[in-house]
């Protein structure tokens, strides 16, 4: 296999939980570079906050997938690749929904995150990128809600009654249910952007054959992102759906998961 792209999620695989990476990370990333080999992002994550922030730090300028897979964008001349925006009708359905149930959440465009209740949370975005819901006033832009689990406190359980009837409201979405600590939350998108739908956008973009692509992750959202990619690395912390269909584990981003499997990459790609 001759490798031309490693993509991978953010939260968990790249960083911990307070956004610390590795100082020997960015040097892996360096020599994978000067080989030719694109490294990009597929996180469920916006592009405005701590990803932006990571990406300028590392000088990981390339085509990177944002918002579960409903945006690819290029951070090096700031352009727009692909956007799959949800439905306005479901946008509206699923704004009720969650209204109704007096849920925590946030509307995402490309350079926004518009919220039922604006919090100081560093984590997410920058306060600068927040902005109250009754400010959207253009719900076709929406790229993805996101329905926090640190926020909400809600189990598994509750999480899966929610996407349920979600589900059965609007029939042209994707809902896909993540753990945050140890609370769930949802990324709704349009059924049209996941992370699987992205990618093929990506090798199009590129030019570059699913075999020759490795994906990192570490939790269900990547599941979607594997199954687009020819070679597969889960995290030790990845839940065994997705430990099933890897090629390789590496350990948690705390044990330094992220050096072994950008380490494995090199000597198995023989990059």
């Amino acid at each position: 296999m001759n490798l031309k792209a490693i993509l991978s999620d953010f939260d968990g695989t790249l960083v911990n939980k307070q956004n610390i990476y590795s100082s020997e990370v960015k040097e892996l990333l360096d020599l994978i570079k000067n080989r030719n080999v694109h490294f990009s992002l597929a996180t469920g994550r916006a592009y405005f906050g701590r990803v932006q922030k990571f990406l300028s730090a590392l000088n990981l300028f390339n085509y990177h997938i944002f918002n579960g897979g409903a945006l690819i964008f290029n951070n090096k001349n700031n352009k727009i690749l692909f956007k799959q925006p949800i439905s306005s009708d479901s946008i509206n359905k699923i704004i009720n929904y969650l209204l109704e149930t007096r849920l925590n959440f946030s509307c995402e465009t490309i350079n926004l995150a518009y919220m039922n209740k604006v919090i100081k949370e560093p984590y997410y975005a920058k306060l600068s990128s927040m902005r109250p819901l009754n400010k959207l006033s253009d719900k076709s832009e929406v790229l993805k809600v996101l329905l926090f689990g640190i926020l909400n406190h809600l189990s598994e359980t509750e999480v899966e009654n929610h996407k349920k009837k979600l589900s059965a409201l609007c029939k042209d979405i994707s809902i896909i249910k993540f753990k945050y600590i140890d609370r769930y939350g949802m990324d709704i998108t349009s059924e049209k952007a996941t992370k699987h739908t992205a990618v093929l956008e990506y090798e199009k973009l590129l030019k570059i054959p699913r075999n020759q692509i490795v994906a990192i992750g570490d939790g269900l959202n990547d599941y979607p992102l594997f199954t687009a990619c020819g070679y597969k690395i889960a995290m030790e912390n990845a839940p065994k759906e997705l430990k099933e269909i890897a090629d390789f584990i590496a350990p948690t981003v705390e044990n330094n998961g992220t050096l072994v499997a950008l380490e494995h990459i090199i000597n198995k790609f023989k990059i």
